[in-house]
């Protein structure tokens, strides 16, 4: 069926009329405008089933989504869809329960990072040229962070036996690092593709754990749910935990990707105002879970919409100031290989690719009351 469905999907016919995008189906022969995609779903729904199952088995096999779209591109070299609608028709599917993750069946070979890969950064500028790949580290969840990151984080702000949060786990990364370094992770997700990725690779560490000479500490197994982050203080009760000692996450940059449909996700937000009215309900949560003294880190960046810069990681770190957090350092994160901006070039301004995100180093205060206010504040 597989190799049926390459030959078959190559064949859909792609040209250029006028500056107009035309797909001839290769099923029908019917024209369509722009995108063969609804018309395949709507006509072809066997077809575009086994289509989706095509998709799945290529990303379980450890293709990427661009290199799926390159893969089913046509025989005049068009690609017949983007890799944007792949990742979406890939995790459709599995949030649906249609197919399931499954892993590259690949040995772990390395635990940690070799010394080329990962040192301790000592200033505030952070450059990790190419991300880890030890353990079960993948690069094909967009937008993680590199494992180099909170490896770095947890190490310096937390001590073995102690409790990480992630409010927004992703692919899983800041679990994996936590459980590697014998720290417990609690870490929670909006998505349902997040948390299926990050408990399938946990269940993946914990099996060839047991073969291997690296041991993992069952005690120190992630927590992984599903739900709102502003759900967090919920979630602790039930885990009868009192206060984390570290919080290490990375938001969404308003829409920039769009991380899932469900209701309450940011990365739907595009207006600023509400994604930051929202964030700041958020850092009152971090405030009220993290134990005094301790420290909250934040990665996060700039973007641009409509050729304007929009200046989202001071304005985040505005909001996390307000409700109490003491900035204790403001590190800069060199980004590598992002293609999610482009230059912008007109006749009267030349606009640069944004290539940095700010590490922000919030801390806790000993004495604060129960508003996230700090009590040697003066207030009105």
């Amino acid at each position: 069926m597989i190799n049926s469905i390459e030959e078959e999907i190559k064949n859909i016919e792609i040209k250029y009329e006028n500056g107009k995008r035309k797909c001839k189906c290769y099923y029908c022969g019917k024209e369509v405008t722009h995108s063969i995609v609804p018309h395949l779903k709507k006509e072809h729904p066997k077809k575009w089933d086994e289509l989706c199952e095509y998709f799945v088995d290529l990303y379980n096999k450890g293709f990427s989504y661009k290199g799926i779209m390159k893969k089913i591109s046509a025989k005049n070299d068009n690609f017949i869809m983007s890799w944007t609608v792949i990742e979406k028709t890939i995790k459709h599917s599995i949030i649906q329960g249609k197919l399931e993750i499954k892993l590259p069946n690949k040995k772990i070979e390395k635990w940690e990072p070799s010394a080329k890969e990962f040192k301790m950064p000592r200033t505030t500028v952070w450059n990790f040229p190419k991300r880890g790949n030890w353990a079960v580290h993948r690069n094909d969840y967009r937008g993680n962070w590199a494992p180099q990151i909170p490896r770095a984080l947890i190490l310096r702000y937390s001590k073995p036996g102690e409790i990480i949060f992630d409010g927004f786990l992703g692919g899983g990364t800041t679990a994996i690092e936590a459980w590697l370094t014998n720290r417990k992770c609690i870490g929670i997700d909006i998505s349902p593709f997040a948390i299926a990725l990050s408990n399938k690779l946990i269940e993946e560490m914990e099996k060839q754990s047991k073969n291997s000479f690296f041991r993992l500490n069952i005690k120190y197994k992630p927590i992984i749910k599903r739900m709102d982050v502003k759900e967090s203080s919920k979630l602790l009760r039930d885990l009868k935990i009192n206060q984390v000692d570290l919080i290490c996450t990375h938001p969404p940059y308003l829409d920039a990707l769009k991380y899932s449909e469900e209701k309450g996700d940011l990365s739907l937000i595009s207006d600023e105002k509400l994604f930051l009215k929202e964030m700041k309900e958020i850092a009152r949560v971090f405030y009220k879970i993290l134990k005094e003294d301790r420290y909250c880190c934040i990665l996060i960046g700039d973007i641009r919409k409509k050729g304007k810069l929009i200046p989202l990681g001071f304005n985040l770190m505005k909001c996390f100031q307000e409700v109490g957090f003491e900035l204790e350092d403001l590190n800069i994160k060199i980004q590598h290989g992002d293609s999610s901006n482009e230059f912008y070039r007109n006749k009267d301004s030349l606009k640069y690719l944004i290539a940095h995100e700010y590490l922000f180093i919030f801390r806790k205060g000993k004495k604060s009351d129960e508003r996230g206010n700090t009590c040697s504040r003066k207030r009105n």
